[in-house]
């Protein structure tokens, strides 16, 4: 069974936690670069939410490290202090799992 792992900041974290999500508090790029690279060697992880601020401080490096690899699924979600377009969480867990 695939896991959950989400990245951000602790507002952003904190409703993932609630439902059993890995959670990873994180306030640079650098952080998120070490903690993705972490993450990917546990095998359980299917999905990687990582928040947009976050995300887009690291898109360059998030695509090499991904490169060559399918698995987990990385996704990008809105943080706590973001607006943005509601996004389908179920289907992305869904795919993640294998089910979509």
């Amino acid at each position: 069974m695939s896991n959950i792992a989400v990245i951000g900041d602790k507002y952003s974290i904190i409703p993932f936690a609630l439902i059993g999500a890995k959670t990873f508090e994180v306030e640079s790029s650098e952080e998120v670069i070490k903690v993705l690279r972490d993450i990917i060697k546990e095998e359980d992880i299917g999905l990687v939410l990582i928040t947009q601020n976050m995300m887009q401080s690291v898109q360059g490096e998030l695509e090499e490290i991904m490169k060559n690899r399918s698995k987990p699924l990385i996704s990008m979600i809105p943080s706590a202090f973001t607006e943005s377009k509601p996004i389908n969480v179920r289907k992305l867990i869904m795919e993640a799992l294998g089910f979509g």
